[in-house]
Parts: structure tokens; C-alpha cells; sequence
């Protein structure tokens, strides 16, 4: 077997950045139908429990970026040789960063302070959003790090500022469950 040309090895990275990329996309629309559904259970939860424009406002601006995220999904689907696979990857995870500074928004500055279940209800909503998204990006690094991050770190942040020793051993155990998971997740891409 004759040794490859390096622009025989370009030309195969790029069909395999292109399956990749495929890959990703073609689990985008169910992420984006349960982000909207998520957020409106979310929604729903913390109605009354914290101010309504701010709630609004969360949820408006997710509806606005899941919008453009299903636009960038037609352009791709529409002409998937109109950018380069990394072009496209690099579109995709802005949208992901954008939707995880969105799921970050909740436990930040939505967290209601005197409820303890809604608490977990937020804790709930944003850490499913997390773990849907870790498997869903796993084709994308910077997907999975963009979208995974920001709501996994405003979490801990968020009930390590709480009052008592039970939150901040719950922000922790966060920590612990998001180092696991970034562990696994590079382990997947070693091999």
C-alpha cells in the first residue's frame, strides 16, 4: 500500500470534517425544539417567583437566537459547499456560546432567592439543558465547550453564594460532575 500525498490526507480530513459537521447539524433541530420547550417549562416555573420583564426578556432572547440558529441550519442544509466545514463549525458553536450564556442567564440572575424548589427546579432545567447539549455537540469542541461552560460555571457561582453549608457543597459537587464530564468528553476525542 503506497504512502498517501499529503493533499490525499487534506482532501480526507476535510470529508471527515465535513461527516463531522453533517453530524452536528443533523442534531441541531431537536436541541433547538427542546431549548424552547425547556425554557418555557422554565418559564412557566419561575412565573410570579422572580421579576416578569427580566423573565420576558430571558426568553425572548432565546426564542430571537434559536431563530437564528434554525437560519444558519437552512443555509447549511441549502449549500453545505458554501463554507468550509470549519466555517460552518465555527457558525454553529457562536450560536452554541450564545445559547450557553443564555442557560446561564437563569441561575445568575433568575435564581429565586427564598424558594428552595424553584431553586432546584433552575438547577434542574439548566443542568438537563447542559447534559443534552454534551451529547448533542459532542462532534464539536467548540460547541461543547461554548454551550456547556457558561451555565455550568453560573450554577456553581450562583450556590456557592448562597447562605449555609449545603449550597456551597452543591456547587462542589458541580464542579466535580463538570470536571467528570469535560474528563470524559476528552477522552472520547483521544481515540
Amino acid at each position: 500500500m503506497k504512502a498517501q500525498t499529503p493533499l490525499e490526507l487534506s482532501v480526507g480530513a476535510e470529508r471527515v470534517d465535513a461527516a463531522r459537521i453533517g453530524a452536528l447539524f443533523a442534531v441541531a433541530k431537536a436541541v433547538y425544539a427542546t431549548t424552547l420547550a425547556a425554557g418555557a417549562v422554565l418559564l412557566a416555573l419561575l412565573w410570579g417567583a422572580v421579576p416578569v420583564p427580566a423573565l420576558l426578556a430571558w426568553y425572548g432572547a432565546l426564542l430571537v437566537l434559536v431563530a437564528a440558529r434554525m437560519a444558519l441550519h437552512r443555509a447549511h442544509s441549502a449549500q453545505p459547499a458554501r463554507r468550509t466545514p470549519r466555517q460552518w463549525e465555527t457558525r454553529f458553536a457562536a450560536g452554541a456560546l450564545a445559547a450557553g450564556v443564555l442557560w446561564a442567564v437563569p441561575p445568575a440572575a433568575l435564581f429565586p432567592a427564598a424558594d428552595p424548589l424553584l431553586q432546584m427546579a433552575v438547577i434542574l432545567v439548566v443542568g438537563g439543558a447542559v447534559i443534552g447539549a454534551a451529547g448533542a455537540y459532542a462532534a464539536s469542541p467548540l460547541s461543547f465547550y461554548g454551550f456547556c461552560l457558561p451555565p455550568i460555571l453560573a450554577l456553581a457561582v450562583q450556590l456557592a453564594l448562597q447562605a449555609g453549608r449545603t449550597y456551597p457543597l452543591l456547587a462542589l459537587l458541580v464542579l466535580v460532575f463538570a470536571a467528570a464530564m469535560v474528563r470524559v468528553y476528552r477522552d472520547m476525542h483521544a481515540n
